[in-house]
């Protein structure tokens, strides 16, 4: 996951639909299914913000597995205990 604009890449949206990642989806709200990017000050969030989602699990075999610049903030809400 190339939250720097570098590569393109393809993601899995919340209709199951396969999008694609681009350096122009940067400065934009993007919603996947378990992640959303607000590339925008958008629903509380910060410009440059990754929301974590319940159910988020990534497993790469790259030497990186989320690239994201300086100062970009990163969130998860915490899952209420049962």
């Amino acid at each position: 996951m190339d939250f720097t604009g570098g590569q393109v890449w393809s993601y899995v949206d919340p209709q199951n639909v396969t999008q694609e990642f681009t350096r122009s989806s940067l400065g934009d709200v993007v919603r996947a299914k378990y992640w959303t990017w607000y590339g925008k000050a958008d629903n509380g969030f910060e410009a440059n913000t990754l929301f974590l989602k319940d159910g988020f699990e990534i497993d790469t075999t790259d030497h990186y597995g989320i690239m994201m610049y300086s100062g970009t903030t990163s969130s998860r809400r915490p899952t209420a205990s049962r």
